[in-house]
């Protein structure tokens, strides 16, 4: 539900606030009719129930709501490029080096996901997986083949940016995301119940007030020097040095100045030390929410030097805002998975096995696809039964001495790509009078 409520500092600016929320319901198959009310017995007006509403959306959120990002939406950079090879047209090629392809996911709440990219490969590569620019896991295929790998990774609630590099050479398919409700090793506190230093108080909210604090209660008096700030001990799976997710509810409704239309609104700095530490482990600028009395949520990156060191959040020169819920979390959990996509992985060669024309198979850390019917014939010979297939991270045909090409084909050899005039199988690309002309 979108909508829009007077939480403005004056009379000239109100019905400025906009928010939403959400709510599962369980419903049974067939028809039903939702209503939204503002009251529970038909009579009473519950408090702050004024509100303009704007829109509805009913989603399944059964299996948590996955949604596919294509290649063709992601965006390409340093050299990753759309292919449209056969087998790979419209996915995104990654030629190793620098080249990525940058999703931008959405996340309906903050929490862990499982991510998965489908992606072909010619031999075993990687994917390395950025989320808003810390590195969190690196998906591994064992050979050729096209393959889906999940990791679990820890998405902040909103927009969230994803980069795919592959070090070896990978062609994405699409990136899907799908939320788990898995708490993971999170450790979440409300600010209330939390050790509070200083000046730092707790502070409980009426339900006149309308607040949206988790347990009507937060803590201010936050800042103005490291003394008065919220103490967060460390618990398992978060007894690590390396880089985590802080998420914080907060409030901040402070203005410089005044303004009959246009307050001069003030982001609130908070910052996170490891006790004993005299530099901050990581910060973040938090906007203005209208009220002091109503929460949004920002996530930020730090980077924790020890495993047992109590974490101070606060303000060393300045006021912080008020805090309502903080929760500190790894950027992963679990290791990565991989399964192949399309049937079963490629079988090693076996030389009792009977093959027949298209079968593929895997020998000496290549493919290999067989070109009639064979047994106990090894894969490597020129002109035998099998053809070893490659293809660089943009879809193009290698060329190799056992592979069949015919009339248009295109191939790259020593960094050229050359067209087949007629049919041809080991003719080394590059002799003026053989079958091969240079592409382009």
């Amino acid at each position: 539900m979108q909508y829009a409520a007077d939480l403005a500092l004056n009379a000239t600016s109100r019905w400025q606030y906009r928010g939403s929320a959400e709510l599962e319901v369980e419903l049974t198959a067939g028809e039903h009719v939702l209503s939204l009310r503002a009251s529970e017995d038909g009579a009473t007006l519950l408090p702050n129930a004024d509100i303009t509403l704007d829109t509805f959306a009913l989603t399944d959120v059964t299996d948590g709501e996955p949604t596919t990002y294509p290649a063709s939406t992601l965006r390409l950079e340093a050299g990753a490029v759309l292919t449209w090879a056969n087998g790979t047209r419209g996915w995104a090629a990654l030629p190793t080096g620098d080249a990525r392809a940058d999703a931008y996911v959405h996340a309906a709440a903050t929490g862990y996901h499982d991510v998965t990219v489908t992606y072909a490969s010619t031999a075993a590569t990687t994917v390395d997986v950025t989320v808003n620019g810390a590195p969190v896991a690196t998906l591994e295929a064992p050979g050729a083949g096209t393959w889906s790998s999940t990791a679990r990774l820890h998405l902040a609630h909103g927009i969230n940016e994803v980069e795919l590099r592959s070090p070896t050479g990978a062609v994405v398919r699409d990136l899907t995301t799908r939320a788990t409700g898995d708490l993971g090793a999170a450790l979440v506190v409300e600010a209330e119940d939390a050790q509070l230093r200083g000046n730092a108080r707790v502070i409980t909210y009426a339900a006149s007030t309308g607040s949206n604090a988790s347990g009507s209660a937060g803590v201010g008096g936050v800042g103005q020097g490291r003394e008065n700030a919220v103490v967060v001990d460390r618990a398992p799976g978060v007894d690590q040095p390396g880089t985590y997710a802080v998420t914080v509810r907060f409030a901040n409704a402070e203005v410089s100045g005044s303004h009959d239309y246009n307050p001069q609104v003030v982001d609130r700095r908070l910052d996170v030390w490891e006790q004993g530490a005299q530099e901050s482990a990581g910060h973040a600028y938090l906007r203005y929410t209208y009220a002091w009395t109503s929460f949004l949520e920002r996530t930020f990156l730090v980077e924790l030097g020890s495993g047992d060191a109590a974490l101070e959040l606060g303000r060393a020169d300045g006021w912080a805002p008020d805090l309502d819920r903080i929760e500190i979390a790894p950027l992963s959990t679990g290791a990565p998975t991989t399964v192949p996509v399309g049937g079963a992985e490629i079988a090693a060669w076996d030389p009792a096995t009977v093959y027949a024309e298209g079968d593929r198979v895997t020998h000496g850390g290549a493919e290999w696809v067989a070109s009639w019917w064979t047994q106990r014939q090894e894969p490597g010979e020129p002109s035998g039964p099998w053809q070893q297939i490659r293809t660089d991270a943009d879809g193009t045909a290698v060329w190799t001495e056992s592979r069949v090409f015919t009339a248009g084909d295109l191939v790259r050899h020593d960094g050229v790509v050359y067209e087949a005039r007629w049919w041809t199988r080991n003719q080394v690309p590059g002799d003026p009078d053989g079958p091969w002309t240079r592409h382009g």
